[in-house]
């Protein structure tokens, strides 16, 4: 795939979205929608609590970027694990890129 200027993943695109989503919803429920949505695109099969839970504290980190992970997932109370995991996905970064190691949603 040739680009001019720069390329977006579907998995970018996805993310975009998603995020976009996020600040315009006016309840839970849209919210919710946006991030189950969005752990279906990134690959996920059965979309548990705890992945939207970790999912959405992601998407706010992405928006705070001095945002710690702590702070990230124990606000939208998501486990360590599954935020690792993730954050690794949806940011893009790098296994044990801030705290701890992570794996690939």
């Amino acid at each position: 795939m040739r680009c001019a200027a720069i390329c977006v993943t579907p998995r970018q695109r996805a993310v975009d979205v998603a995020r976009k989503h996020i600040k315009i919803a006016r309840t839970d429920v849209e919210l919710q929608q946006a991030v189950h949505t969005l752990a279906l695109a990134l690959g996920a099969t059965r979309v548990e609590e705890g992945t939207i839970k970790a999912l959405h504290a992601a998407l706010v980190q992405m928006d705070h970027p001095l945002m710690s992970d702590k702070e990230a997932y124990t606000s939208k109370g998501a486990s360590l694990s599954n935020f690792n995991k993730v954050a690794t996905g949806v940011a893009g970064r790098s296994a044990g890129a801030r705290e701890g190691s992570s794996a690939e949603l």
